[in-house]
């Protein structure tokens, strides 16, 4: 009887190593030619090129090397602003790029990057900042500047602009705070005083705070990611978990 058991214990131990899998981390630095080591989003476009958004430039890598894209006063095709916060694709494969200082188009049939002004009608809760940015199923065009979401169409660069209830954070830091569409429409805008999902069939926002009584509200207010699973659960990370 010992001996059968082990013989069925020695066919099943291939199943257990094959299922086993090992990964394997590999770093990249300054020295490999990422133009600054603190970054802050990371966007994979669809010719398969990863696009990591720096303090200090915006970097294209294709497998094997960085392309450096830096502000270069003498060139006006150049990027207008090297703080990085997020980067999207529109349906004509041009980036769209949110920095510090304002919303950036990269038309990628003329190599050539452009600033896309515009002015929200609410003067004194807008900052040249713009913290994320996301290409919506419809094509248009998604910016996060809490507390306002601005949607534009990229094909006439008319814009629309819509204030949510969170109060103005005027000392909210120079990192990316999350927009997403989920796969009912619905645009859920981080901020750091709490989570807002807009209703663009509406016009309307309902707001999440966390509520220290509440075990099953947000864990925090400030919203640092915003993920949707393949079963449509949305996973939410804050500055408390």
């Amino acid at each position: 009887m010992i001996k059968k058991t082990v013989l069925i214990m020695l066919l099943f131990l291939p199943c257990f190593s094959g299922n086993a899998q090992q990964y394997f981390f590999s770093g990249y630095s300054i020295s490999d030619g990422l133009s600054q080591s603190v970054v802050n989003c990371i966007f994979n476009d669809s010719r398969g090129y990863i696009w990591f958004g720096t303090q200090n430039g915006l970097n294209k890598y294709n497998g094997y090397t960085f392309e450096v894209f830096t502000y270069n006063p003498d060139d006006s095709n150049s990027i207008p602003n090297n703080w990085i916060n997020g980067i999207t694709e529109d349906n004509d494969a041009n980036l769209w790029i949110a920095t510090k200082g304002g919303l950036v188009k990269y038309t990628r049939r003329e190599k050539r990057f452009s600033r896309i002004a515009y002015s929200p009608p609410y003067k004194s809760l807008v900052t040249e900042c713009i913290y994320d940015v996301k290409c919506a199923r419809n094509g248009n065009i998604l910016i996060n500047m809490p507390p306002v979401l601005s949607v534009c169409d990229p094909k006439t660069l008319k814009f629309s602009h819509f204030i949510s209830p969170f109060d103005f954070d005027a000392s909210a830091k120079d990192n990316n705070i999350p927009l997403l569409e989920d796969i009912n429409g619905t645009i859920w805008i981080a901020s750091t005083r709490g989570l807002a999902a807009f209703n663009p069939q509406t016009g309307k926002f309902k707001v999440f705070n966390n509520n220290p009584a509440d075990e099953q509200s947000l864990s925090g207010n400030n919203i640092t990611s915003l993920f949707q699973d393949t079963n449509g659960d949305l996973w939410i990370g804050t500055s408390s978990g």
